[in-house]
């Protein structure tokens, strides 16, 4: 009897022995199918923040890079400027655009062509800024238009100001080297176009008329809305680079830069509604 009241506790309960017996319960596991909404709001707020402080270091960064090819784009143009000059009894490529105007902007067409019949192509000829859209760079009848002030071979000798002078916010007087052997501290060879009185410029963003434009602004290249002529450090403008005729290249910041004239007439002088900054 004992016996057989022990098998069947012992089936009942699924244990045998004189043990305190408790049945067996099976724990069940809820899942889920996804998050909640505060969980994922706590995820996209914190992919947010990590945008805010990754996206400005990323636009620096690549900013540095193109300073850089900027810089070597200008060191491939300058060079072969003065390579022209040996050939030609020292003297740099014509600057004259048509009969009378000099604009520091623009090559004549057979300047351009000698530039690029040494390797000195469209892409080069410019700093990556200037030219991002692919906009700035382009010929036309009276010839190309690069993305560097080429200041070589312009009559800044019709500016009889002296050099050593303070001139404020006017625009300062410098040397256009006509040849090499001309060096003076006041010479310039080359500028990032860094400008007030552009007539056209077009962007991704559309065709602006009469504007201020800097390419080395903190994230890159920026200019001001159409009409409105602001100093480049409005603009945020922090520099550009600057060539010698001894073929070096150097930064310069805008706070040490000054106004100049990169349009002159050769008979009436130099034309203040188009200023560069170097």
């Amino acid at each position: 009897m004992q016996s057989s009241l022990r098998q069947r506790t012992t089936s009942y309960y699924g244990c045998s022995g004189n043990n305190l017996m408790v049945p067996i319960r099976k724990k069940i596991q809820r899942t889920r199918d996804g998050f909640t909404l505060i969980e994922l709001l706590v995820v996209i707020a914190i992919i947010a923040i990590l945008a805010a402080l990754l996206l400005p270091a990323l636009a620096k960064a690549k900013e540095r890079a193109n300073r850089t090819a900027c810089k070597s784009n200008m060191r491939q143009v300058g060079l072969t400027a003065m390579m022209y000059a040996h050939e030609n009894q020292d003297t740099f490529p014509s600057a004259l655009r048509g009969n009378t105007v000099y604009h520091a902007v623009w090559l004549p067409q057979e300047s351009f062509n000698y530039f690029f019949s040494q390797g000195v192509s469209t892409n080069a000829i410019t700093c990556p800024n200037k030219n991002k859209d692919g906009y700035w760079v382009y010929s036309s009848t009276v010839g190309t238009r690069a993305g560097f002030f080429c200041l070589w071979g312009m009559p800044t000798e019709i500016d009889t100001r002296a050099r050593d002078g303070f001139y404020g916010t006017q625009p300062w007087p410098f040397d256009s080297p006509k040849k090499t052997t001309d060096v003076t501290p006041y010479t310039v060879l080359m500028a990032d176009v860094i400008s007030k009185g552009t007539d056209t410029f077009t962007t991704s963003a559309g065709t602006f008329n009469n504007v201020s434009d800097a390419p080395h602004c903190t994230a890159g290249p920026r200019n001001s809305a159409s009409g409105q002529l602001v100093e480049p450090t409005v603009l945020g403008s922090e520099g550009g680079n600057v060539g010698s005729v001894d073929g070096s290249v150097l930064w310069r910041k805008q706070a040490f830069m000054h106004q100049r004239f990169v349009f002159f007439n050769k008979t009436s002088g130099p034309n203040a509604e188009y200023i560069g900054y170097w």
